[in-house]
């Protein structure tokens, strides 16, 4: 039913937003690792990249989450067979998108396994970072951050994109500008900044 899978976003949204601390906090406590300290201090002066460049970044990625899983949600992708079109799915607010995003891992293999029966061929995927379209304040994670310095601070400018511009119901375009956008952006805040690169 729609009404619980809304119901299944808000608790998975709220208790990420309920694990938030702040960013600053956890650089200055003493129990911090250092790689952690390096990469948090690394996407505040992206962030600070990313108001050069135009972006929306208000209060985005100024908090962190230590999050034990190896994703923030999973996300499902359903074709008929032999075909490359995803199955859209149709949201309240952003329209159709070509996936759907569970928090619950057991609940995305449920619904996988109902559209194998049905014929679907699916796709899991272990996503390490979404963006809420600056409705929150999007945190950085510990799945974004596990997979390095690099990628992370390119998550964080994609993600950004998505924040600042998102057509309703085009996933291609928003999808394409945002990792267009990430990734060059990504690459010229290194270049400023070669000893940032780890």
């Amino acid at each position: 039913m729609p009404g619980c899978y809304y119901v299944h976003l808000a608790q998975g949204q709220a208790r990420l937003l309920c694990a938030r601390r702040p960013a600053e906090d956890v650089i200055a406590a003493p129990e911090t690792p250092p790689d952690i300290k390096v990469q948090l201090r690394s996407i505040q002066q992206a962030r600070d990249y990313a108001k050069e460049l135009g972006l929306s970044v208000g209060s985005q990625y100024t908090e962190y989450v230590a999050w034990p899983e190896d994703r923030i949600i999973t996300s499902l992708v359903v074709a008929e067979p032999a075909s490359v079109d995803a199955r859209p799915f149709d949201y309240l607010i952003v329209g159709e998108l070509p996936y759907k995003g569970f928090f619950d891992l057991e609940r995305a293999e449920r619904e996988a396994e109902s559209f194998k029966k049905r014929g679907y061929d699916v796709c899991l995927l272990a996503i390490s970072a979404y963006s809420t379209l600056g409705y929150f304040a999007d945190p950085i994670t510990d799945p974004m951050l596990r997979r390095g310095e690099g990628p992370a601070v390119e998550t964080v400018l994609h993600e950004l994109v998505h924040a600042t511009v998102f057509v309703d119901g085009d996933a291609d375009l928003n999808e394409s500008a945002a990792s267009f956008i990430g990734e060059e952006a990504s690459v010229e805040f290194f270049r400023s900044d070669p000893d940032q690169a780890r």
